[in-house]
């Protein structure tokens, strides 16, 4: 996950469900 910046801020397999990553992306976006 890249955030508003263009920094690097966490990385998930391509096999991960998009769900699992929703609270992390509400943390950015």
């Amino acid at each position: 996950i890249i955030n508003k910046e263009g920094k690097v801020v966490s990385r998930y397999a391509p096999t991960t469900d998009p769900l699992q990553m929703e609270s992390e992306l509400k943390k950015y976006f």
